[in-house]
Formats: C-alpha cells, sequence, structure tokens
C-alpha cells in the first residue's frame, strides 16, 4: 500500500502520514457498513496476485449471499408489461 499512499501525498501535497489517516478512516467506514470487504480491500492495498484477490471475492460475495438470503427471497421482478416513453422511444418491456 505504500506506493499509493505516496503517490496520493505527494499529488495532493499532503503529508504521508495525513494519507495513511485518510485511507484507514475511509477503509474502516466501508468495513463498518459491509464486514465482508475486510479481506478485499487489504488485498487491493496489498497488491495480491490476481487470483487470490478473486478467490477472496468470490468468498465475500458467498459471504454477503448466505448473509442476506432471505432478502434476496423477497424480490420480485417488476411486471414485464411496462410501457418505456422517454425520448420518444415506446415498447414493451
Amino acid at each position: 500500500m505504500n506506493p499509493i499512499i505516496e503517490k496520493i501525498a505527494l499529488d495532493k501535497k499532503i503529508t504521508y502520514d495525513d494519507a495513511v489517516y485518510i485511507l484507514n478512516e475511509i477503509s474502516g467506514h466501508l468495513v463498518r457498513k459491509v464486514p465482508a470487504l475486510q479481506q478485499v480491500i487489504e488485498d487491493i492495498f496489498d497488491n495480491v496476485e490476481p487470483d487470490l484477490l478473486n478467490e477472496h471475492l468470490n468468498k465475500m460475495i458467498s459471504l454477503l449471499q448466505q448473509q442476506n438470503i432471505e432478502s434476496f427471497k423477497n424480490w420480485r421482478m417488476p411486471p414485464l408489461t411496462t410501457t418505456i416513453r422517454s425520448s420518444g422511444i415506446e415498447g414493451m418491456l
């Protein structure tokens, strides 16, 4: 993660410590909202191999699906007879 932080600090003319603080706060906020993001965020900043990142992404997706399975059961598709009337285009979906 150091090269990313150094580049941000140089580009924005802020101290390295300030850039670290900002990235840590944003990452922390995201992880508090979606805990399953923790490993993926770490992978991105640690610049891990693509295969390992994909493995962790798949684990995150699986975890999110397991945690929200009840929500998915209540989802409904909109009716297919919706008419689109924008920009003068009309049609059936």
